[in-house]
């Protein structure tokens, strides 16, 4: 198995698993103040990182440089996104705020093209532009009017394409185990104390069903997703990455079908084909091109060479 393909497999189980928990996010908030929610699931992860590292004496030391960027990295991405997310969350519903918040896929192609020196290649370009277009369809019932929780979820969806680009440089020296450590614990720790300020005795006192949820999506919605999403950072590009997580919505629309009475309209579902059809595009373009170019020579009466190059390029496929 190549390193694309590989590394597009781990983004696309982060993608499964941060599909689901809007939803979860959604209920939670029935208990706890959203601000307050992304703090605790934040902090909760990079602690259970940390109790890990440490059972397997794990060296968790990083060099000057990288820690900075592994900082600056986390408050952007574990400290003001959740705040501007989970508030937008709060203000819309759970398929509008996954679908907003995965624009990010244009922000991290520009920022991994000025900061990171990648070039985005035709097929690229095309399947991001397909995403981008599947998204904005899904989100249109919000209108993308100038509401506080529309322009929340952008808000948040840029400072995360940052992150992934900031943490981006530091993996190739840097376990991702570590990486997630200091991301989810600097994060949590600093939105933790401006949630003090903001919320006082709130902020720590929660009641059972609040702290269930908590660590659910502790778990489940932020530590397991993020190490799949750092393996197969460090295997493909920035915006590809993105590109990839933007299927979040599909299987956001897919869990509140299965799980919720709210209603999924033909919009919706027609946004989600539209993002596998650039995900595909992205995640296995050059080999779907090579199989396409040589099936013409078949058809075109070069059966023998068409045939065998076919098969070869097949069998490297799967």
């Amino acid at each position: 198995m190549d390193g694309v393909l590989k590394g597009s497999l781990f983004t696309a189980a982060a993608a499964v698993m941060w599909g689901g928990a809007p939803i979860a996010e959604k209920e939670a908030m029935n208990y706890v103040n959203p601000v307050v929610l992304g703090a605790w699931r934040y902090f909760l992860a990079g602690l259970m990182v940390f109790l890990y590292l440490k059972a397997k004496r794990v060296d968790m030391d990083v060099s000057g440089s990288a820690g900075r960027k592994l900082f600056f990295a986390s408050f952007l991405g574990s400290a003001f996104m959740p705040a501007l997310f989970y508030t937008g969350l709060f203000l819309t519903d759970p398929i509008t705020a996954a679908a907003i918040s995965n624009t990010g896929v244009i922000w991290a192609g520009l920022f991994g093209i000025i900061f990171l020196k990648e070039r985005i290649k035709g097929d690229e370009l095309v399947g991001s532009l397909l995403v981008f277009a599947g998204i904005y369809l899904m989100a249109g019932k919000a209108s993308f009017s100038a509401s506080a929780g529309v322009l929340m979820l952008i808000a948040a969806s840029i400072l995360g394409a940052a992150a992934a680009v900031a943490e981006r440089k530091t993996l190739s020296t840097v376990n991702p185990w570590v990486v997630s450590l200091y991301d989810r614990l600097a994060g949590g720790s600093v939105s933790l104390i401006v949630s003090l300020f903001l919320v006082g005795s709130g902020a720590v006192l929660l009641n059972s069903q609040a702290w269930s949820y908590l660590f659910l999506l502790s778990i489940f919605g932020s530590l397991i997703p993020a190490l799949f999403f750092f393996h197969g950072l460090r295997l493909i590009e920035a915006e590809r990455s993105a590109a990839i997580l933007a299927t979040s919505p599909l299987f956001t629309i897919l869990f509140t079908s299965l799980f919720t009475n709210a209603p999924v309209s033909q919009n919706q579902f027609a946004a989600a084909l539209m993002i596998i059809g650039g995900v595909v595009i992205l995640s296995a373009s050059r080999k779907i091109l090579w199989m396409m170019r040589h099936y013409s020579a078949v058809l075109a009466g070069h059966e023998a060479a068409g045939v065998k190059k076919l098969r070869r390029i097949f069998g490297e496929f799967v």
